[in-house]
């Protein structure tokens, strides 16, 4: 075909390839049997990658799953066009996090006495110092 094009100038007609599919929804089965257990231990504070890793699972299909049980903010999230907010997993004790926002609603101490009195970092306690402005 490529020789008759140089020989001739006559564009060559391709074969069309046929689209490949892109599954048939048997994995659907899959996040959806594990939506209650990954919002379960969503719910306990862990984080996705934990979550994958212990139930045998790759992490966007947790992330598939915890989407499914959340769909009022996915799908707000996709008329946005912005990434649904899942939550954060933190590495940090929750009591420390706590006590940290309790001091900073006082508002008696400076950042560096609540950094000295928590075992906080500077910039941790600023964070949680923005995200109580933002609520």
């Amino acid at each position: 075909m490529i020789l008759h094009f140089a020989d001739t100038g006559e564009r060559p007609k391709w074969p069309k390839k046929k689209k490949e599919s892109k599954g048939n929804g048997a994995n659907r089965e899959k996040y959806l049997s594990h939506c209650d257990e990954v919002v379960r231990r969503r719910g306990a504070g862990q984080s996705f990658a934990k979550i994958a890793l212990e139930l045998d699972l790759a992490e966007h299909t947790v992330r598939r799953a915890w989407d499914h049980a959340n769909l009022g903010a996915t799908a707000q999230a996709a008329a946005t066009g912005a990434t649904p907010k899942r939550g954060s997993y933190r590495h940090l004790p929750a009591d420390k996090i706590q006590e940290a926002q309790k001091l900073l609603k006082e508002g008696k101490l400076t950042i560096r006495e609540i950094v000295a009195q928590t075992g906080l970092s500077q910039s941790t306690v600023r964070r949680e110092q923005k995200r109580t402005k933002e609520k």
